[in-house]
């Protein structure tokens, strides 16, 4: 199911994922902003090769048919499906790994779909600054679509590398993948 690129952007665009719901100029109210990100964001189950279940996730569209999940995610899987958050539930079959980047711990996935389906997520040109506001939509212990919130705790400098966003949000098995939007 997977091949392997690995892309020096990869991490740094997608641990950015603090995405300015999808072109809002002034702040809008929590719920709001969940009801208008919520689309980008997909559950994610893998299975083996005796069509066993593996594991569950989350991950969020970047671009028609490409959803960005945690590697750890699709890892060891011969299956994978996304289930849209869009109010309509449907189901569609990831066709492989588009690129992974094994230290960063992300996999790009192919996902067969109508291209009009897909709600692409738009990533933040900035950092957050410490103490920002931010929520997560995601679908811990597979209770899909499920909000937390918190705050930009830190950013942190990986040397030679890239920058981690340290969050307060809870996060649970199941949202592994899931993305981190600001109030933007």
């Amino acid at each position: 199911m997977m091949s392997r690129r690995n892309l020096r952007w990869f991490p740094l665009a997608l641990v950015l994922a603090l995405a300015p719901a999808i072109h809002a100029q002034d702040k809008e109210n929590l719920p709001a902003l969940v009801k208008r990100v919520k689309p980008a964001v997909v559950a994610i189950a893998t299975y083996d090769a005796n069509g066993e279940p593996l594991m569950t996730g989350s991950g969020f569209f970047l671009r028609p048919g490409q959803v960005v999940t945690n590697l750890h995610v699709v890892r060891g899987a011969v299956k994978a499906e996304i289930k849209t958050l869009d109010g309509k539930g449907k189901v569609f079959p990831v066709n492989g790994t588009l690129a992974v980047d094994e230290e960063g711990d992300l996999a790009l996935l192919n996902v067969e779909m109508p291209l009009e389906r897909s709600r692409s997520t738009e990533l933040a040109t900035e950092l957050p600054d410490e103490g920002e506001p931010i929520f997560v939509i995601g679908n811990p212990l597979k209770l899909e679509g499920s909000v937390s919130d918190g705050i930009v705790s830190a950013v942190r400098e990986v040397p030679n590398s890239y920058r981690i966003i340290q969050i307060t949000a809870p996060i649970s098995h199941g949202n592994s993948g899931s993305p981190v939007f600001n109030l933007k």
